[in-house]
């Protein structure tokens, strides 16, 4: 893989990562888990996008102290498009990185690599932080090439359930409770998008139990277990 220098004007400085071989043209772990994490809910495993993702290879990597930006290869004519996939369309995930404790990072995907519209194909894999800064070149690079381990994954889309897992993406310093804590859906309130959240610990030990609205909670992808 290929490092250039990635000036940016009144910026930190970035770097381009240039893909040269058959590896470095894969999406690594982590990217993919993010695209499944936003496709989860939203779009049926039969639809073309899912099969888009199968396919997908990276072209190059932007990553700044603002985000990371995965544009793709243009797919061959062989893969079919997805006529749900326009230049406004865009699915969200989240990941939180047990290194960066008080961040999220919130990531999405578009049709298009920035400049050229593809509809109906998976252009661009768009990463930053939420509050729009803190995180460097350095750790940018160590999320997406990183192992999976210890990294939570996570969705807003869908409606949440009674026993659905999930994390804040909030500090609730009232219920000594941060960014990441993890529970379990107990009760939904009838027609509000509130929801009562058991929260535990890494024990599984029950840390508070809290009403809280909706958009400050995400349902988690549940990941395979590490042997």
């Amino acid at each position: 893989m290929r490092r250039e220098p990635y000036p940016i004007a009144g910026g930190t400085p970035g770097l381009i990562l240039v893909s040269e071989t058959d590896d470095d043209r894969r999406l690594t772990a982590v990217e993919r888990v993010v695209v499944e994490t936003a496709l989860d809910g939203t779009y049926l495993p039969a639809t073309p996008v899912w099969r888009q993702l199968a396919v997908a290879r990276v072209s190059e990597r932007k990553l700044t102290g603002y985000g990371a930006y995965v544009e793709l290869e243009p797919f061959q004519a062989s893969v079919e498009p997805d006529p749900q996939l326009s230049e406004d369309t865009f699915a969200e995930s989240f990941v939180k990185a047990p290194w960066k404790p008080d961040l999220l990072a919130c990531l999405h995907f578009i049709a298009g690599n920035g400049t050229e519209p593809r509809p109906g194909y998976i252009g661009m894999i768009e990463c930053f932080p939420i509050d729009g800064e803190h995180w460097s070149v350095q750790e940018m690079e160590r999320l997406l090439f990183g192992p999976l381990d210890g990294l939570l994954f996570g969705s807003m889309g869908a409606p949440l359930l009674e026993g659905n897992v999930v994390a804040l993406v909030v500090e609730l310093p009232e219920n000594n409770l941060g960014i990441g804590d993890r529970g379990a859906v107990v009760h939904v309130y009838p027609g509000k998008n509130d929801f009562e959240v058991e929260f535990v610990d890494e024990r599984g030990k029950t840390k508070a139990i809290v009403s809280v609205p909706g958009n400050q909670l995400m349902r988690l992808k549940m990941m395979p277990q590490s042997a």
